[in-house]
This record gives structure tokens, sequence and C-alpha cells, in this order.
């Protein structure tokens, strides 16, 4: 029986930084459209269709540093988690890791799943006050749709329900988007794969874990608001399709 490596997922997220972003922001549209396009006859079946469709679009250039922008706050969300690295709003002592015996996969997978969330609203407001447009939300549908192909390429997981799913989870959260997230996020310590049921909290004995909670929402809400901004600054100061 064949079986994915474990942390694909993580492993290509991480390899993501803000030099990359940079660089994607100062390349021409036709560059990274010609990048899709590319030797597709040596991918699989699934990531050679997803190349070729990101290949045809017409704002593949917004959509990918969009993309690139998620998958970099994904990846630092879970580094700033697994190594206590959450600021001064972290209680714990550093050797108390809650998050050390998680899957890095299934955390990365819920992160790029509410990152695209988080910009739905961004957009959508600044729309309305038209420092952004029609271009944005159909960015977001690509980025949108590029993590989800990532997270089935890459793990294998069947993800077209779980986003519908938490993205109504986050809409109608009565404490707010933000809590929800954090919520799921410390729902997932024990899980192997994203259909495993969430965790039983009971099983890890005296470990307070509001302090946790408190402070990743904390952390949360500040990084969201960061990457709203490289965004925006972005488009603002390179040509875009």
């Amino acid at each position: 029986m064949f079986f994915k490596p474990r942390n694909r997922l993580t492993k290509m997220c991480e390899r993501i930084s803000l030099e990359t972003i940079g660089k994607t922001a100062y390349a021409p549209a036709a560059e990274i459209r010609a990048s899709y396009a590319k030797d597709t006859e040596k991918l699989s079946p699934t990531d050679r269709h997803w190349s070729l469709r990101m290949a045809a679009e017409d704002h593949v250039k917004r959509g990918t540093v969009l993309h690139l922008i998620v998958c970099f706050a994904a990846a630092e969300l879970w580094r700033c988690l697994l190594e206590n690295k959450l600021g001064d709003a972290w209680p714990l002592p550093t050797s108390k890791k809650p998050f050390k015996n998680a899957n890095s996969d299934v955390v990365i997978a819920e992160a790029l799943i509410f990152f695209c969330f988080s910009f739905f609203g961004f957009i959508s407001k600044q729309k309305r006050l038209r420092k952004l447009g029609d271009a944005d939300l159909r960015a977001l549908t690509i980025a949108s749709t590029a993590s989800g192909h990532i997270i089935q390429e890459l793990t294998g997981w069947e993800i077209a329900d779980l986003i519908g799913r938490r993205f109504d989870e986050y809409n109608n959260a009565e404490r707010g988007w933000i809590e929800e997230f954090v919520g799921v996020i410390v729902r997932c310590m024990g899980k192997k794969q994203l259909s495993d049921p969430d965790c039983d909290m009971s099983i890890f004995g005296s470990l307070d874990y509001t302090p946790i909670i408190m402070a990743t929402t904390v952390h949360v809400t500040a990084m969201v608001s960061s990457y709203h901004e490289i965004y925006a600054n972005i488009i603002a100061a390179y040509p875009m399709d």
C-alpha cells in the first residue's frame, strides 16, 4: 500500500517566505501564468488540471499573491503554536508545549481555511470603501481553490465539505469568528487526520486550556490584521492583472 509522506502540507507552506511573496508581487503576470502552464505533463492528473486552470485565470497574479500570503500565515501560526512563541500573551512556561503531539498538517489545513475566510470579510469591506474591487474577490476565489487543492493533493484528505462547513461556522459564530477558529485549533490537538473526531479535552489532565485559548486568540487577532495589510499594500504598490 502506498502511504503519503507525513507533513507534506506543512513543509510546502513553510517554504513560503516574505521574500517569496515579494518576488511574486514583482513578477509580471505573464511570467506567473507561464509558470503554471510549464511541464504540466509531469504532474498528477489533479495537479495538472489545477495548474492549467490557474494558467487560464484572468487574475492569476492577484490570486497567487493572496494564496502565498495565506500559506505563509498558516505556517507562521503553526510555528508559533509549536514553539510557544505567542508573545507576551502566552502565560505558560515554555516547557509546556500542548501542540507538540499535534499533526501539523491538520492544524495547517484548518489555518488555510480560516485565513481564506478572514480575507473574505476584509476584501468585501474594502470593496465597499472602493479600495479593492471585483478582481480582489476573484483573487480570493482563486486562493481558496488553491488552498483546497494543496490540502487534498498533499494529504489525500477530502476537503470540499469541510471548507463550506467551516465558513458557515465562522460566519455564524456567536462568540466571534476568531474565537471560533481558536476553538477549532485547540480541538485539533489529538487529531491525526482532518476527519478524526475532535479531541476529548479531558484526556489532557490538569492542564488548564483557558490560558492557551486566550493567548492564541490575542495572537491570531494581531496576525489577521497584519496579513490583510500586507495584501492591501502589495495591491497598491505593484502592477496587477
